[in-house]
């Protein structure tokens, strides 16, 4: 038996396997894989500050501009397409990782964006956007239709 330390909830743990586990149990695993923050866990009930791996919003560890082994991401990258990709569905993303519902990776749906401009608000994660004409990558506000949920979107599909 060998004894070790989980990195998400600092627990001791024993494993009779000669092979190195870094997590007492799958939950721990999938919650550090989230991004989330062991809050049961005795360190932070001592008043300890959160683990390194705990960012602020806004900041996204997958956009540093350092990679690994001198590999850079973004603009330093030679294969930058200037922040804007296009999903196999079809739907642009555009890269503002200051956006409050941006995704993990810091993209954000361009339709999304357009219609934001427009109103003058963020939209709500609830809101959903209809292209008229069908083409995902027509963002044209002539072409976009805005729907409270989806629900409502669904509704307009089946008439």
């Amino acid at each position: 038996m060998i004894k070790y330390i989980c990195k998400f909830c600092g627990k001791n743990f024993w494993d009779h396997k000669s092979n190195y586990r870094k997590f007492c149990s799958r939950k721990c695993r999938s919650n550090s894989s989230k991004g989330k923050h062991p809050s049961s866990a005795t360190e932070f009930k001592k008043g300890n500050p959160p683990p390194k791996t705990a960012f602020k919003k806004g900041e996204h560890p997958s956009i540093s501009t350092e990679f690994k082994k001198g590999q850079t991401v973004g603009p330093k990258n030679t294969n930058w397409k200037g922040g804007r990709i296009k999903t196999t569905a079809g739907y642009i993303r555009i890269l503002k990782p200051e956006h409050p519902f941006a995704m993990k990776n810091g993209y954000v749906f361009e339709h999304r964006l357009v219609m934001e401009k427009y109103l003058g608000r963020y939209l709500t994660p609830e809101e959903e956007i209809h292209h008229i004409n069908g083409i995902p990558s027509d963002n044209r506000i002539e072409n976009l239709k805005l729907f409270p949920n989806h629900s409502a979107h669904q509704k307009f599909h089946l008439k």
